[in-house]
C-alpha cells in the first residue's frame, strides 16, 4: 500500500479531510511500503500490532504509549519521532535509522534490532529486555535498563547527556 500521511489529512478518494484522527485500526495488521509518514501526534494507546513497514519514513511521529507488539520495520527512517513510554514488544527491525528519537521509559522486549543505528537518541530509562541487538551502532544519551540482551557485534556509545535537554 503506497501511503502518504500529511499532518492529520488524510488523503483519499481526491479529497482532503482536514482535522480526521486516524482510526484506531489505522495501522493495525496493515503493509505500508515506499510511503512517507510527516508530523502525526496523539497516536497514544494506538495498537500497531502486527503491522509491516518497508522503506517508510516516519517524520516527528508521536508514538508515545502506543503498542507496537509484533511489527516489522525493515530499512524505514525514523527521524525525531517519540517512543516515551510505548510497548515494542516483539518488534523486528532491520537496517532501520533512529534520528533523535525519544525512548524515555519505552519498553523494548523480545525483540530483534539488526543492522540499525541509533543516533542521538534518549534511552533513559527504556527498558531493553531479552532483545537480540546485532550490527548495531547505538549512540545514545541517558541510562537505560538492559536485562538479558543477546548481542553481537553492537557498538553502544553514552552521548554527554548534558548536551540534550
Amino acid at each position: 500500500m503506497d501511503t502518504l500521511i500529511n499532518s492529520h489529512n488524510l488523503f483519499m478518494s481526491g479529497e482532503i479531510h482536514k482535522g480526521i484522527r486516524l482510526p484506531t485500526d489505522f495501522f493495525h495488521k496493515k503493509d505500508f511500503t515506499n510511503c512517507i509518514i510527516p508530523s502525526i501526534r496523539g497516536l497514544s494507546g494506538y495498537p500497531i500490532q502486527d503491522a509491516q513497514f518497508t522503506n517508510v519514513v516516519f517524520n516527528q511521529i508521536d508514538f508515545n504509549a502506543a503498542f507496537l507488539y509484533g511489527s516489522r520495520f525493515n530499512s524505514c527512517i525514523f527521524n525525531e519521532c517519540s517512543f516515551i513510554k510505548s510497548e515494542l514488544g516483539g518488534i523486528v527491525v532491520k537496517g532501520t535509522l533512529f534520528k533523535n528519537c525519544d525512548f524515555f521509559r519505552a519498553s523494548l522486549n523480545n525483540a530483534e534490532v539488526n543492522g540499525c543505528l541509533f543516533n542521538g537518541c534518549n534511552l533513559n530509562k527504556a527498558i531493553l529486555s531479552e532483545t537480540k541487538f546485532q550490527n548495531c551502532l547505538v549512540n545514545y544519551y541517558g541510562i537505560p535498563i538492559k536485562n538479558d540482551l543477546k548481542e553481537s557485534n553492537v557498538i553502544w556509545k553514552n552521548e554527554d547527556s548534558s548536551l540534550h535537554t
